[in-house]
């Protein structure tokens, strides 16, 4: 009998410290008779970081935020039809928290979530085309900090879009003008009030 763990296109829980020269992962199965096993996925993600200071030493991948500058990372990813998910606290409530973007083609054109807070308090999903935003999604709900969320990002082969957030819908949305990638990034604004962030258990499926 052979059995499949699909590990999917990208995981990452930062359990070996480090966003870059990575520890190898290790699969541990317990049985009580022999089986084959075909793996199919990808080690653990390098990431590059492309704007300020970023941290994975305690198990989790941090950035303290900045009024200055932009501090942003990211991993290659070709991934388009599918699943990308991650955990995510900020330590302070701000309008400007960490942003995801997904299927990321260059710095002008890609897909982009958030959840702000502050006086804002909407759950977002946009694109960038040739430099200019459009929103797609805006949904009010609170942000608190000190607390992990679970964020979740679906799309399907005809371009929609779904976002969650801790597993409750907040939103659709049908878009087709961003439909490659190039990486996946996280990036954490330059604000007046910015925000240290915590994210962990990244997922691309």
């Amino acid at each position: 009998m052979v059995r499949e763990i699909r590990v999917g296109e990208l995981f990452d829980d930062f359990s070996d410290n480090k966003y870059k020269d990575r520890d190898a992962r290790r699969l541990r199965v317990h049985c009580a008779t022999p089986i084959n096993l075909h793996i199919k996925g990808k080690d653990r993600p390098e990431w590059t970081v492309t704007g300020g200071s970023w941290d994975a030493s305690a198990g989790y991948l941090y950035n303290a935020g900045s009024s200055t500058a932009d501090q942003q990372i990211q991993t290659p990813s070709t991934f388009v039809v599918g699943t990308w998910e991650y955990d995510l606290l900020v330590e302070k409530d701000t309008s400007d928290p960490l942003q995801a973007h997904f299927m990321w083609v260059d710095a002008n054109n890609y897909m982009g979530h958030d959840h702000r807070g502050a006086t804002t308090d909407v759950v977002r999903l946009w694109k960038i085309v040739a430099g200019t935003a459009t929103v797609l999604i805006s949904t009010a709900m609170g942000l608190v900090a000190g607390v992990y969320e679970t964020h979740k990002i679906t799309r399907d082969s005809s371009g929609n879009y779904e976002i969650f957030i801790d597993g409750v819908s907040k939103g659709t949305a049908t878009d087709v003008a961003i439909t490659s990638s190039n990486k996946f990034q996280f990036s954490n604004p330059k604000t007046s009030t910015p925000s240290a962030c915590r994210i962990d258990n990244v997922k691309v499926y």
